[in-house]
Protein backbone atom coordinates (compact mmCIF):
# COMPACT_ATOMS: atom_id res chain seq x y z
CA UNK A 1 0.00 0.00 0.00
CA UNK A 2 1.54 3.37 -1.51
CA UNK A 3 -1.12 5.49 0.08
CA UNK A 4 -3.77 3.97 2.39
CA UNK A 5 -7.39 4.64 2.70
CA UNK A 6 -7.56 8.87 2.18
CA UNK A 7 -10.70 11.37 1.79
CA UNK A 8 -9.29 13.45 -0.66
CA UNK A 9 -11.77 16.90 0.08
CA UNK A 10 -9.68 19.58 -0.50
CA UNK A 11 -6.68 21.24 -2.23
CA UNK A 12 -4.36 20.56 0.43
CA UNK A 13 -5.62 16.62 0.84
CA UNK A 14 -5.49 16.35 -3.09
CA UNK A 15 -1.52 18.07 -2.77
CA UNK A 16 -0.80 15.47 -0.23
CA UNK A 17 -1.99 12.32 -1.58
CA UNK A 18 -0.64 13.87 -5.35
CA UNK A 19 2.66 13.84 -3.02
CA UNK A 20 2.65 10.44 -1.56
CA UNK A 21 1.85 9.04 -5.06
CA UNK A 22 4.21 10.67 -6.99
CA UNK A 23 7.44 10.11 -4.50
CA UNK A 24 6.59 6.47 -4.16
CA UNK A 25 9.00 3.73 -5.57
CA UNK A 26 7.62 0.84 -7.90
CA UNK A 27 6.84 -1.47 -4.88
CA UNK A 28 7.81 -4.69 -6.97
CA UNK A 29 9.10 -6.17 -10.12
CA UNK A 30 8.92 -9.14 -11.07
CA UNK A 31 6.19 -11.55 -12.20
CA UNK A 32 2.30 -11.15 -12.26
CA UNK A 33 -0.30 -12.22 -9.87
CA UNK A 34 -3.25 -10.52 -11.01
CA UNK A 35 -5.70 -13.02 -8.91
CA UNK A 36 -3.37 -12.30 -5.82
CA UNK A 37 -4.22 -8.66 -6.28
CA UNK A 38 -7.27 -8.60 -6.98
CA UNK A 39 -8.04 -11.04 -4.14
CA UNK A 40 -6.07 -8.41 -1.78
CA UNK A 41 -8.30 -5.16 -3.53
CA UNK A 42 -11.84 -7.21 -2.42
CA UNK A 43 -10.42 -7.21 0.88
CA UNK A 44 -9.13 -3.85 0.97
CA UNK A 45 -12.50 -2.65 -0.33
CA UNK A 46 -14.69 -4.53 2.02
CA UNK A 47 -12.08 -3.64 5.18
CA UNK A 48 -11.90 0.04 4.90
CA UNK A 49 -13.74 2.39 6.77
CA UNK A 50 -15.04 4.19 4.08
CA UNK A 51 -18.79 3.96 2.55
CA UNK A 52 -18.26 4.52 -1.10
CA UNK A 53 -21.23 4.92 -3.38
CA UNK A 54 -18.63 3.18 -6.37
CA UNK A 55 -16.31 0.31 -5.92
CA UNK A 56 -13.84 0.09 -8.36
CA UNK A 57 -10.29 -2.26 -8.84
CA UNK A 58 -7.26 -0.75 -11.25
CA UNK A 59 -5.23 -3.31 -12.45
CA UNK A 60 -1.90 -1.87 -14.30
CA UNK A 61 0.17 -4.55 -15.70
CA UNK A 62 2.33 -5.98 -18.55
CA UNK A 63 1.91 -9.84 -17.72
CA UNK A 64 -0.69 -12.06 -17.55
CA UNK A 65 -1.19 -14.25 -14.71
CA UNK A 66 -2.69 -17.54 -14.21
CA UNK A 67 -5.98 -18.14 -15.67
CA UNK A 68 -7.53 -19.67 -12.83
CA UNK A 69 -7.16 -17.20 -10.42
CA UNK A 70 -7.57 -14.31 -11.71
CA UNK A 71 -10.81 -15.52 -13.52
CA UNK A 72 -12.21 -16.80 -10.17
CA UNK A 73 -11.03 -13.69 -8.05
CA UNK A 74 -12.59 -11.45 -11.09
CA UNK A 75 -15.60 -13.27 -10.46
CA UNK A 76 -15.13 -13.12 -6.31
CA UNK A 77 -15.02 -9.25 -6.86
CA UNK A 78 -17.99 -9.01 -9.34
CA UNK A 79 -20.30 -11.04 -7.04
CA UNK A 80 -19.55 -7.93 -4.57
CA UNK A 81 -20.62 -5.54 -7.46
CA UNK A 82 -17.07 -4.63 -8.10
CA UNK A 83 -15.99 -3.08 -11.22
CA UNK A 84 -12.41 -3.74 -12.15
CA UNK A 85 -10.39 -1.67 -15.00
CA UNK A 86 -7.37 -2.25 -16.78
CA UNK A 87 -4.21 -0.82 -17.95
CA UNK A 88 -2.23 -3.19 -20.28
CA UNK A 89 1.79 -1.83 -20.26
CA UNK A 90 3.21 -3.17 -23.66
CA UNK A 91 6.76 -3.69 -23.17
CA UNK A 92 9.56 -4.25 -25.10
CA UNK A 93 11.68 -5.45 -21.65
CA UNK A 94 8.49 -8.60 -21.17
CA UNK A 95 6.93 -8.77 -24.61
CA UNK A 96 8.37 -8.73 -28.38
CA UNK A 97 5.55 -8.70 -31.27
CA UNK A 98 2.38 -7.93 -31.67
CA UNK A 99 0.74 -11.84 -30.72
CA UNK A 100 2.08 -10.73 -27.20
CA UNK A 101 -0.05 -7.44 -27.33
CA UNK A 102 -2.96 -9.10 -28.88
CA UNK A 103 -2.97 -12.05 -26.25
CA UNK A 104 -2.45 -9.79 -23.44
CA UNK A 105 -5.51 -7.76 -24.56
CA UNK A 106 -7.31 -10.86 -24.55
CA UNK A 107 -6.55 -12.06 -21.58
CA UNK A 108 -7.28 -8.56 -19.43
CA UNK A 109 -10.37 -8.46 -21.55
CA UNK A 110 -11.92 -11.80 -21.31
CA UNK A 111 -10.06 -12.75 -17.85
CA UNK A 112 -9.53 -9.40 -15.57
CA UNK A 113 -12.07 -7.09 -16.45
CA UNK A 114 -15.73 -6.39 -15.74
CA UNK A 115 -18.15 -5.14 -14.31
CA UNK A 116 -20.62 -1.50 -14.83
CA UNK A 117 -18.43 0.27 -16.64
CA UNK A 118 -15.46 -1.78 -16.93
CA UNK A 119 -12.65 -0.48 -19.56
CA UNK A 120 -9.22 -1.31 -20.57
CA UNK A 121 -6.91 1.08 -21.98
CA UNK A 122 -3.15 0.27 -23.50
CA UNK A 123 -0.22 2.20 -22.45
CA UNK A 124 3.01 1.54 -25.43
CA UNK A 125 5.48 0.55 -22.96
CA UNK A 126 6.28 2.72 -19.44
CA UNK A 127 6.80 6.32 -21.17
CA UNK A 128 3.30 6.27 -22.23
CA UNK A 129 2.04 5.22 -18.81
CA UNK A 130 1.60 8.83 -17.59
CA UNK A 131 -0.25 9.77 -20.23
CA UNK A 132 -2.39 6.40 -20.07
CA UNK A 133 -2.80 6.14 -15.99
CA UNK A 134 -4.12 10.11 -16.93
CA UNK A 135 -6.64 9.22 -19.71
CA UNK A 136 -8.26 6.68 -17.28
CA UNK A 137 -8.40 8.78 -13.93
CA UNK A 138 -10.25 11.18 -16.72
CA UNK A 139 -12.42 8.67 -17.86
CA UNK A 140 -13.47 6.90 -14.14
CA UNK A 141 -13.75 10.33 -12.19
CA UNK A 142 -15.72 12.38 -15.45
CA UNK A 143 -17.49 9.38 -17.21
CA UNK A 144 -17.24 7.80 -20.48
CA UNK A 145 -20.34 10.26 -22.18
CA UNK A 146 -18.13 13.59 -20.95
CA UNK A 147 -14.46 12.38 -21.97
CA UNK A 148 -15.81 11.41 -25.70
CA UNK A 149 -17.55 14.61 -25.62
CA UNK A 150 -16.09 17.10 -28.57
CA UNK A 151 -15.94 19.69 -25.98
CA UNK A 152 -13.89 17.82 -23.56
CA UNK A 153 -10.60 19.39 -24.06
CA UNK A 154 -8.23 17.82 -20.91
CA UNK A 155 -4.85 20.27 -20.65
CA UNK A 156 -2.36 18.72 -18.35
CA UNK A 157 1.25 19.25 -18.50
CA UNK A 158 3.38 17.00 -20.22
CA UNK A 159 0.98 14.94 -21.87
CA UNK A 160 -0.75 14.46 -25.00
CA UNK A 161 -3.78 16.81 -25.10
CA UNK A 162 -7.39 14.78 -26.33
CA UNK A 163 -9.06 17.17 -29.62
CA UNK A 164 -12.44 17.47 -29.83
CA UNK A 165 -13.65 14.21 -31.71
CA UNK A 166 -10.94 12.17 -30.57
CA UNK A 167 -11.72 9.34 -27.99
CA UNK A 168 -10.41 9.22 -24.94
CA UNK A 169 -6.48 8.08 -25.53
CA UNK A 170 -6.44 4.64 -26.45
CA UNK A 171 -9.95 3.68 -24.30
CA UNK A 172 -11.68 0.57 -26.19
CA UNK A 173 -15.36 0.74 -25.31
CA UNK A 174 -16.06 -3.19 -23.48
CA UNK A 175 -19.85 -4.68 -22.64
CA UNK A 176 -18.94 -7.10 -20.28
CA UNK A 177 -21.41 -8.97 -17.83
Amino acid sequence: IVVDWTLINSQARSLYFVSKVRDAPRPFQGMTDIGSVLRFSVNQIEQNQFAGFRKVIDVSGDGSSSVDTSERERDRALERGITINGLVIFSQEYHLGQQAEVDLIQHYSNRVIGGKGAFLITAQGFEDFRTAILNKLFREILGTAVTQSPAFRPDYAGATQITPGQRCGQCEPLSLQ
